[in-house]
């Protein structure tokens, strides 16, 4: 007697779609990164976040962004071109400043910039002046407690 038994037929079905679900996951970019650790928010802070998740879904350019925040003033941005991952970025936001840009052909970008170090980070980017300067905003109260 064999100890081989053939393999119900919807049981290679079952594996077949676990194996392209996970092939699927691999292609879509979306890269496991760890869990922030937990921060203390002020009140002011939580409803900063929380505006600028708000603002970040809408897509300019093709871009759209999420935001999460943790201990060590760690700012998680997430961004999607058309939809699709295109980058995570964990931030140590002390002593960076936020600054509204102009673009030179149509909108315009909100950054982090580190005096003492040079560079930005991109944070958002808006087709109005006025949905650019309401993100900035959000994001300095945001950090305004880790320049301290």
């Amino acid at each position: 007697m064999s100890a081989l038994r053939p393999i119900p037929r919807g049981a290679l079905a079952a594996a077949g779609l676990a194996a392209a679900a996970g092939s699927f996951v691999a292609c879509t970019g979306e890269a496991t990164h760890q869990p922030l650790q937990p921060a203390q928010l002020s009140e002011a802070q939580a409803r900063s976040l929380q505006q600028m998740n708000e603002a970040g879904p809408h897509p300019f350019g093709g871009l759209s962004w999420s935001y999460g925040f943790g201990a060590g003033c760690v700012l998680r941005v997430q961004r999607r071109y058309q939809g699709v991952p295109d980058g995570v970025t964990d931030l140590a936001l002390a002593g960076h400043v936020v600054e509204v840009v102009p673009y030179a052909t149509a909108g315009f970008g909100v950054k982090a910039r580190d005096p003492a170090h040079g560079g930005t980070v991109d944070l958002f980017d808006a087709a109005q002046r006025a949905d650019a300067d309401a993100f900035a905003r959000a994001a300095s109260r945001l950090i305004e407690p880790c320049r301290k």
